[in-house]
């Protein structure tokens, strides 16, 4: 660490047991210390046991705090001394009482390029919108969602290579934590971040409807490809979308646009099977399935009902 720079003591919030290790290590590498780590269940639409994948990944020593009432957290952080929160995939909204423990309050990492797609699961409306980028912002929290002052902040695009969520990870995970590092350098200097500018919000559209789940064939294959790629897989969305074919259900996540004159069949007919998938026409030219797996009534019920978390 430079001469004169202040270290801080960090908590984090989070149910993403990966962050814990991550922000640990990026910390120590600025000379910072992660103090504490709180994680939880979560409300009950949004119920998860991530938090016990949190703890295990904890290095020894690294006080955790399972709680899952968010009006006892103040009083257990405080003890803790923090400087700084760092929030990182959380399932509770932080009130305003542990805002204001540590003295340079808390800052958030969020799945979309603020002020656009406030919310839950912007990266899932991101992909349903078929944008052509995404990104990543650490802004500073304040008691309502995502509205904070931007620190700084990363854009990853999107493209029709991106099968599924599976190849933008990495970089999403690369962007987040060089955001970060660049955000914690930003908070040592005292920088207020820049107000976010309410003419250009949007809001994400929280879960998605369990319709949106089931494959219309008839849609074209574009609309199709968008629809399977939206159910990414991520904590409480659910991976793939169902689709009939040759009268057996199948969860199908993932699939690749291919140039292909119209078959002359109808929507959900199976145009041809090889080593590369499922070629299915659609409403408007055929789509290839490269993971189609074929499930039973009561999986598909069992999944549907998770639809969006």
């Amino acid at each position: 660490m430079p001469a004169g720079t202040r270290s801080l003591r960090v908590v984090l919030f989070t149910v993403t047991a990966e962050a814990v290790p991550i922000v640990d290590a990026l910390l120590a590498t600025k000379g910072h210390r992660l103090v504490g780590v709180v994680t939880a269940p979560g409300p009950k639409i949004r119920r998860t046991d991530d938090y016990l994948a949190v703890a295990r990944h904890a290095r020894p020593g690294l006080d955790v705090i399972v709680s899952n009432y968010p009006h006892r957290w103040a009083g257990m952080i405080r003890p803790l001394r923090p400087d700084l929160i760092v929030c990182a995939s959380f399932n509770w909204k932080l009130p305003a009482d542990v805002l204001a423990v540590p003295p340079l309050g808390a800052i958030n990492g969020h799945d979309a390029l603020l002020p656009r797609y406030r919310g839950r699961n912007a990266t899932g409306w991101a992909l349903r919108n078929d944008e052509p980028a995404y990104g990543v912002t650490i802004h500073y929290m304040t008691p309502e969602l995502d509205d904070g002052p931007i620190l700084c902040q990363r854009r990853i695009p999107i493209t029709d290579d991106d099968l599924n969520f599976a190849s933008i990870w990495p970089r999403f995970v690369a962007s987040h934590v060089d955001a970060l590092d660049d955000a914690l350098d930003r908070v040592v200097a005292g920088d207020a971040g820049v107000p976010q500018d309410e003419s250009r919000v949007t809001h994400a559209g929280g879960a998605f409807e369990p319709e949106w789940r089931v494959i219309d064939w008839s849609r074209p294959a574009r609309e199709v490809f968008v629809q399977v790629r939206s159910w990414y897989g991520a904590r409480d969305v659910p991976l793939g979308a169902f689709g009939e074919i040759d009268g057996v259900t199948r969860l199908v996540t993932k699939t690749r646009l291919v140039e292909a004159p119209p078959s002359g069949f109808a929507p959900g007919t199976v145009v041809r099977r090889d080593g590369d998938g499922i070629l299915v026409q659609c409403g408007d030219r055929p789509l290839l399935l490269l993971d189609a797996q074929p499930v039973a009534v009561e999986q598909r019920e069992g999944l549907s009902a998770a639809a969006g978390g």
